[in-house]
């Protein structure tokens, strides 16, 4: 889960603009291999708007050493 929002991964994804999401799923594989996030897209607002996202953040594990969730700092592009 993204950790800010309390989002799935899935849910998350569904609000990345279409032609961004490939790009978002692959940095999320990344951050769950590597434990760091770093992405930039496109985002639907819930007022049918886009706007541009820069996120990075790591994975979070459980003391059992399982990822847990992402934690990550998302930062709204003015462009």
């Amino acid at each position: 889960a993204f950790a800010d929002r309390g989002t799935s991964v899935p849910s998350f994804l569904a609000r990345v603009h279409e032609e961004d999401r490939g790009a978002v799923e692959l940095a999320v594989a990344k951050a769950l291999a590597s434990g760091m996030f770093e992405s930039e897209y496109r985002e639907f607002r819930a007022d049918g708007g886009v706007r541009w996202i820069s996120g990075r953040g790591e994975v979070e594990f459980d003391p059992r050493n399982r990822r847990r969730r992402i934690r990550a700092r998302l930062l709204l592009r003015p462009w």
